[in-house]
């Protein structure tokens, strides 16, 4: 199994190499195999090690970038939550899944941390959904089939309460995402830092290209991480005006 595991890894290393000629380092993704491969093992979930699930560079960049002043808003709860939690001063987040709110609830409730508020935005019915784009940011659809007649507004204009540049961290990684980076982008502070996971996906091509300007600096953080078998780009924008 460990031969196998060491050939998919160096498999993966090959063709992000190739694909992320500038951004993809090899010396840093040997040193990250460690930890890839634990990450395999049947009990770990991110939410069990506290940890994103985003590339391990990204990790690395956030556990030396966050302070205990900073404040966060996250698309999505689970591992990022507890990693959050026990870095900043504020998390605040949107899920739309009971159930997975609840899990997630319990286990910060073990952990002792109180820096947290937390909203359920399930979706709602759309009959005009499965005609709209995932990639539309004012479409409030998730590219996930299972949701495809179901609308993410009040999840994506959740961040609408707080005000502009209240946030140093913004974490996308839940549903219909170029609609929450549409919502969400006027709320980091200068100095802050937007994050999109997934960012090699196509249909976010809009939020790179919102943020492809002078106002921002891209960190690209591809390679692996935890809990599968495969590579994948994690980008993290710091606002500098």
């Amino acid at each position: 199994m460990l031969l196998q595991n060491v050939k998919t890894y160096l498999r993966q290393c090959k063709i992000f190499k190739q694909k992320y000629p500038e951004s993809f380092s090899i010396w840093k993704s040997i040193k990250f195999f460690p930890v890839w491969l634990d990450c395999l093992q049947p009990n770990k979930t991110p939410l069990a090690d506290e940890r994103p699930w985003i590339t391990f560079a990204a990790i690395e960049f956030l556990e030396n970038t966050l302070t205990k002043e900073m404040k966060v808003f996250e698309y999505g709860v689970g591992g990022s939550t507890a990693f959050f939690l026990k870095r900043v001063k504020e998390v605040i987040s949107v899920e739309h899944d009971p159930e997975w709110l609840e899990k997630v609830s319990e286990k910060m409730i073990e952990t002792g941390c109180k820096n947290w508020k937390f909203y359920l935005e399930p979706p709602t019915e759309d009959e005009l959904a499965m005609q709209k784009s995932p990639s539309d940011p004012y479409s409030y659809v998730s590219s996930d089939e299972n949701f495809r007649d179901k609308s993410f507004k009040n999840y994506v204009r959740t961040i609408d309460q707080y005000p502009d540049e209240y946030f140093d961290i913004i974490l996308i990684d839940g549903r219909a995402r170029p609609s929450c980076f549409q919502y969400s982008f006027q709320k980091v502070k200068v100095g802050g830092f937007m994050i999109l996971d997934n960012a090699d996906r196509d249909y976010y091509y809009y939020i790179h290209e919102t943020l492809n300007s002078e106002l921002w600096i891209k960190y690209d953080f591809v390679g692996a991480g935890g809990y599968v078998s495969h590579f994948w780009q994690t980008c993290i924008w710091k606002k500098i005006k």
